[in-house]
């Protein structure tokens, strides 16, 4: 049986490191040991080295085919490098093998929101909240998804179930100045950024916000808000705060559907939504993967 899982998302960058070189120690001892190739894996990942954790997990996930929590991390190395539609494979094969397990169907929705196939996506969701009825990461995760359909009454009446949640972290709350923002309420969206955010970051974010609502008129703006989404698959939006960042499978400034991975780089234009629970974060403040 498996130690306890640790959330790599959410540690400080130190923290993720340290915790990285032992891990990379442990794997280089035995690199068939599932265990040790798994976590170092989940490390990489969260650590923004997608490919490097693809090449780690890969293997042990041929080997080890009826491993549910191997193939789900390797179906959240997929999502990170940009191959959805194996990822989708994975993700379902392992929810297949796990039903029980809330992070993969939460994954599972947000790459199907990433590749546009919004009815599967918020299916996937709904399977999560029935195992956690009111998990802010899946209630974020599916406020985003109406976001990016334009449904802006529901985005907003699930992250705002999603913040009132005691266990709703950071992220939760930039993706609800983000929905806040998409709807036109601009003092709210900066009153949730500032005290979420650096003020330099804040502000970043609230003129690109800014931005984008100036062309809300065009269908530009949306398909804008679709395209950063997609290029930030692997990366959470929200902070380039590694600590800040969930295990899912996730992006970096503005929260979005969570993944789960820090990204350190920051995008000029808004985050999309990350994809909170595909990498326990999904990342991307934003939708997490995790």
């Amino acid at each position: 049986m498996r130690e306890g899982k640790q959330n790599f998302a959410q540690m400080s960058a130190e923290d993720l490191q340290s915790a990285g070189a032992r891990a990379e120690k442990d794997y280089n001892r035995n690199p068939s040991n599932p265990h040790a190739a798994l976590k170092y894996a989940q490390i990489l990942r969260t650590s923004g080295a997608h490919q490097q954790a693809l090449g780690i997990i890969e293997p042990i996930a041929q080997n080890k085919p009826d491993d549910s929590e191997i193939i789900a991390e390797y179906g959240r190395s997929l999502a990170a490098t940009g191959q959805m539609q194996n990822a989708i494979i994975a993700l379902n094969r392992a929810s297949e093998m796990n039903p029980s397990d809330w992070k993969i169907h939460s994954a599972r929705g947000a790459v199907y929101d990433q590749i546009g196939q919004l009815p599967q996506s918020r299916a996937a969701y709904q399977q999560a909240l029935t195992i956690v009825p009111n998990e802010p990461s899946v209630l974020s995760n599916l406020a985003l998804s109406y976001a990016l359909s334009k449904d802006l009454k529901n985005a907003n009446t699930h992250i705002s179930l999603a913040a009132a949640q005691p266990t709703a972290d950071s992220r939760v709350r930039q993706n609800q100045a983000l929905i806040a923002g998409l709807s036109g309420n601009l003092q709210q969206a900066e009153k949730l950024l500032k005290a979420e955010l650096p003020a330099d970051e804040a502000e970043q974010t609230l003129a690109s916000l800014k931005s984008l609502l100036n062309h809300s008129k065009s269908n530009r703006s949306w398909a804008q808000l679709r395209a950063n989404q997609k290029k930030n698959a692997n990366a959470m939006v929200a902070s380039s705060n590694a600590s800040q960042q969930d295990e899912d499978l996730n992006t970096a400034s503005f929260p979005a559907e969570m993944l789960d991975e820090p990204n350190s780089s920051k995008p000029q234009v808004i985050k999309a939504p990350t994809w909170d629970m595909l990498m326990e974060k999904p990342s991307i403040k934003g939708k997490s993967i995790d």
